[in-house]
C-alpha cells in the first residue's frame, strides 16, 4: 500500500544520524548544501528560481561525493536522463512509499561512509 511520504518521518528510521534542512528554492538548496556540507540531498525537480536538476548540477560540480536523490512527480525521460548524467543515486517518483525511500537512504549513507573512509585512507600517512 502506497502512502503519501513525508520526508520529515525519516528521522524515525535514522535517529540522530540524520539532520534535515529544507530549502524554499533551488538557489537556497545550493547555498544550504555548501554551508552545511550536506552529504545527501533529496531534491524535487520543480523548484522556484533554479529547478532541482540545475541545482543538483551545481552541487555535483562542487562536491563529487554528495549523494543526490530526486524525489519528484516528473516522470519525463529528459529529467531522468539529466539525473543519470550528474550521477544521481536515485530518481524516485511521487508518491513514493517510506520503505523505498528508506532503502535508498540506507544506500546513500553506506556510500557516504565509504567515501569518508576512502578520503581518510588516502590522506593518511601514506603507508600502505
Amino acid at each position: 500500500m502506497m502512502s503519501r511520504l513525508n520526508v520529515w518521518l525519516l528521522p524515525n528510521d535514522f535517529g540522530d544520524s540524520l539532520v534535515i534542512w529544507q530549502a524554499a528554492d533551488g538557489n537556497e538548496a545550493v547555498r544550504l548544501c555548501f554551508k552545511e556540507r550536506c552529504q545527501i540531498v533529496i531534491m524535487d525537480i520543480s523548484m522556484p528560481e533554479l529547478n532541482g536538476v540545475e541545482a543538483a548540477e551545481q552541487i555535483r560540480r562542487l562536491d563529487e561525493d554528495c549523494e543526490i536523490i530526486f524525489l519528484t512527480a516528473y516522470d519525463e525521460f529528459s529529467y531522468a536522463k539529466r539525473a543519470i548524467a550528474i550521477h544521481a543515486l536515485a530518481y524516485l517518483l511521487k508518491p513514493c512509499d517510506e520503505e523505498e525511500l528508506t532503502a535508498v537512504m540506507e544506500e546513500a549513507m553506506r556510500l557516504t561512509d565509504e567515501a569518508v573512509e576512502n578520503k581518510k585512507n588516502s590522506s593518511g600517512s601514506g603507508e600502505e
